[in-house]
């Protein structure tokens, strides 16, 4: 996957499941889900859940990559910045998250449509919400986006 240009947005202005996002999201994008730290650390921070949410993150991110009309840009592990496509994909779960609670499923296929460019199939949909679950579950609940309507990166700081 190429490496994304900068963005408005840093590592230090996501929240806590936010970052774990982001940073599993560049550890799978090299292959590198099967790492003993990505998987402690899902377990660490999802507890019980963390290995079933690991591997639900992992099948969401490969299936987007296999199917999206344009490849995912991510940065490298280490860069304080957060791209435009991993913020994209910290949107949809936090999208999933919110459609298990109020069972509105618009925003989700919206957020999806904008990251793989084609209506989302249901597959993808119940992996998104699988995951949005799981860490529910763990008690770990998504912000609002990190992105306008146009997906444009903006800091929360000026969100707020």
């Amino acid at each position: 996957m190429p490496i994304a240009t900068p963005s408005r947005v840093l590592l230090h202005d996501l929240s806590r499941p936010e970052h774990l996002l982001v940073w599993s999201l560049r550890a799978i994008a090299l292959g590198n889900e099967d790492c003993p730290i990505v998987a402690s650390t899902f377990r660490r921070v999802c507890g019980r859940e963390g290995d079933e949410a690991l591997q639900a993150y992992s099948v969401f991110v490969r299936y987007v990559s296999l199917i999206a009309r344009q490849r995912l840009r991510v940065h490298v592990p280490g860069c304080v910045c957060v791209g435009r496509d991993e913020l994209a994909m910290v949107a949809v779960i936090a999208a999933a998250q919110s459609s298990l609670n109020d069972l509105d499923e618009g925003p989700l296929r919206g957020r999806l449509c904008a990251l793989v460019g084609r209506d989302p199939d249901e597959a993808l949909l119940f992996v998104a919400q699988s995951i949005g679950r799981l860490l529910s579950e763990s008690g770990l609940s998504l912000n609002a986006p990190l992105t306008d309507s146009a997906g444009r990166a903006t800091p929360r700081r000026a969100l707020n």
